[in-house]
């Protein structure tokens, strides 16, 4: 059943459709990186459409297409990654083709977590970052239940009911600075 709607998801993606799946934190909306799906997210949740997201990362190695980091920058994620933090670091011109965005917020979840099981199967599978952001309309409360999440937004997603935590820490390490802009 996990295999089915696993490649389902997959399907989903691969179609610019949006996906909800667990994080460590709270429930995501997922996305393939693009500047349509960075707008239709921001739509689904009722924001500026040109609103940056996050981008979760399977692996460091991912990383490096997708930013522009100095020393100082990829010391700093090298002691800090992987976690439930989220780095703003200057985008890649790949990234930036994509998006227009200068800048680009990357998440690098701890996978071995339970809770990120099917989450994790899911990047393996697509091998590719995904946009993500809180599974919510703007300032509400994110949803912890992805039966609610599928039927709320009238998208496909896992079932499973989590325990939201806070949401992930936001730091900004542009121009070699380290600034909390949400903890």
């Amino acid at each position: 059943m996990k295999l089915l709607k696993i490649n389902k998801l997959l399907k989903d993606l691969n179609n610019n459709k949006i996906i909800a799946m667990p994080t460590e934190t709270v429930y995501g909306f997922f996305s393939l990186i693009s500047l349509e799906n960075l707008k239709n997210i921001n739509k689904l949740k009722g924001r500026e459409l040109e609103k940056p997201l996050q981008v979760f990362f399977l692996d460091f190695s991912q990383i490096e297409k997708y930013t522009k980091l100095s020393q100082f920058q990829k010391q700093i994620l090298i002691q800090e990654l992987p976690g439930n933090k989220s780095f703003l670091v200057p985008s890649s011109s790949f990234f930036k083709k994509l998006t227009n965005q200068n800048t680009i917020l990357i998440r690098l979840p701890i996978w071995e977590q339970k809770i990120l099981k099917n989450t994790k199967k899911v990047f393996e599978k697509i091998n590719v970052p995904l946009f993500a952001t809180s599974a919510n309309l703007t300032n509400n409360k994110e949803f912890d239940n992805g039966k609610l999440i599928q039927k709320e937004f009238k998208i496909n997603g896992f079932n499973k009911k989590i325990k939201t935590k806070k949401s992930s820490i936001i730091i900004s390490l542009l121009e070699d600075k380290v600034e909390i802009i949400r903890n």
